[in-house]
């Protein structure tokens, strides 16, 4: 689901509203200055355009794990070397970055295994927890879940070193696959409940399964504000994110609750943004591939996964080599969206996001409102002005019948009319410049707004 439309009027609104109620502020002044400047925003904004190296950090990370860590198994009756040893290597990779990693060992059931993770301090300590889990099933494990462990790596080196709004989790989950979602539940029950430091979760961003499906999946089980944010970034960084249908019932939309790490936390209340590359239904429900038995959740409509009905995860097309045969530059351009979107969610997010959304929100619903009754108004008076200036005119004409029928004629009548009619006319053409100047003014503050931002998530992936 697109949501661009509506985040222009939210930007639109908060942007304005900032503006109208600082007249003096340095807001005010920046916009007014690049208003002045157009030959050098243009300039910046075709340096934006310059490739950035989102994703490209990924990739290699992704070669690694493919290459020395497939199978990454552990269920009831085998942990394999491979998932210890994968384990291990991320912990390697972290301390490489100047992080110093914990650990965090767990039993569920007959489930034993360790979660990885590092804390980057931010302004506040309300955090932000990124996730993904590091096992597999029985295949090589790039799509599910390779590619998310090598986002996360990125991300976590990327922000070794940032100022960030807020504290930043990454935290790397054991027995996601065998274990239904273990780590993750042991993570929320076993350690951040019995350390008090639930409370100060902010959102989970959770990442699996992105390197070979069509499109983005993202979303809570309300639209809440961290579904609202990915979107504002996506759309800032010009790309596209979907979303599943709102008619669909097997899964709650826009994301299903069942199906990964970030189950524990919408269990406790805590927003999340489930981040998968994944085709859905239609909009009407119908749709998708009976092979899978999961009718509206299905990963590429390319005819060389028919056998698989369209699916990648635990298939033999979970391979590297292949994704890259059958579906060329597919994995490089999922890891550099979700690199490049879940970067401007860290350097965006604070502790006031979600405040800032739902007035942005009661803004724009404001502003249609407002608009709506204008035009409303607008039409009534028009009505009546017209409905006056026809009774006007009805007398006029039947005083002039009058007065022609005395043999006196009233020659300044019309003239009179329809100098009224002018200035009438006149006066609504020039408010219509001034609403249109206005309109023309906030789309320019806003969207000189989303350029700046742009601007600073796309050098940030360039350096």
């Amino acid at each position: 689901m697109r949501i661009r439309t509506f985040f222009k009027k939210i930007a639109v609104c908060t942007l304005s509203a900032a503006v109208l109620l600082s007249p003096a502020s340095a807001l005010g002044a920046d916009i007014q200055t690049d208003m002045t400047s157009a030959e050098s925003q243009d300039t910046e904004s075709a340096a934006s355009e310059t490739e950035d190296l989102y994703g490209v950090e990924a990739y290699a990370n992704l070669e690694a794990i493919y290459q020395n860590f497939p199978q990454r198994i552990n269920d009831e009756n085998n942990r394999s070397e491979n998932v210890t040893n994968a384990g291990l290597w991320i912990q390697s990779q972290l301390e490489s970055y100047g992080y110093e990693v914990s650990t965090h060992d767990f039993t569920h059931f007959n489930f034993t295994g360790t979660n990885y993770f590092v804390t980057k301090p931010g302004k506040s300590d309300k955090t932000i927890i990124i996730g993904a889990h590091y096992d597999s099933m029985p295949t090589a494990g790039v799509d599910d879940n390779g590619s998310g462990v090598s986002v996360l790596l990125e991300l976590a080196h990327r922000f070794y070193d940032v100022d960030t709004p807020c504290t930043l989790q990454f935290v790397f989950f054991d027995t996601e696959e065998y274990g239904a979602y273990a780590g993750s539940s042991c993570f929320v029950y076993t350690y951040l409940m019995p350390n008090n430091l639930l409370d100060d979760v902010l959102c989970c961003i959770n990442i699996d399964s992105i390197a070979g499906g069509e499109y983005d999946e993202d979303g809570k089980l309300t639209r809440e504000w961290v579904y609202d944010e990915s979107n504002l970034i996506a759309d800032d960084l010009e790309l596209d994110l979907y979303t599943l249908p709102e008619q669909v019932t097997e899964f709650q939309s826009p994301t299903r609750l069942l199906g990964s790490d970030s189950y524990y936390f919408a269990k406790e209340g805590i927003p999340y943004l489930y981040m998968e590359a994944s085709l859905w239904c239609n909009d009407d429900g119908t749709g998708g591939n009976d092979e899978t038995h999961l009718t509206c959740h299905y990963q590429t409509a390319n005819e060389a996964f028919a056998s698989t009905g369209g699916q990648i995860m635990h298939t033999e097309f979970d391979d590297l080599n292949r994704l890259n045969e059958l579906l060329p530059g597919r994995v490089q351009k999922n890891l550099h969206d979700a690199s490049a979107i879940v970067t401007g969610m860290l350097l965006d997010i604070s502790p006031n996001t979600e405040a800032g959304i739902a007035a942005g929100k009661a803004a724009a619903s404001a502003a249609t409102q407002e608009e709506s009754s204008s035009t409303d108004n607008s039409i009534e008076d028009n009505v009546s002005e017209d409905s006056s200036f026809e009774n006007d005119t009805s007398e006029s004409i039947e005083s002039e019948t009058q007065n022609a029928s005395l043999d006196e004629p009233n020659e300044s009548a019309a003239p009179v009319i329809e100098s009224d009619h002018k200035f009438m006319t006149g006066l609504f053409a020039a408010a219509a410049i001034v609403l249109i100047l206005f309109v023309v003014f906030l789309l320019t503050a806003a969207l000189t707004a989303n350029q700046r931002r742009r601007k600073r998530i796309r050098r940030f992936g360039e350096d």
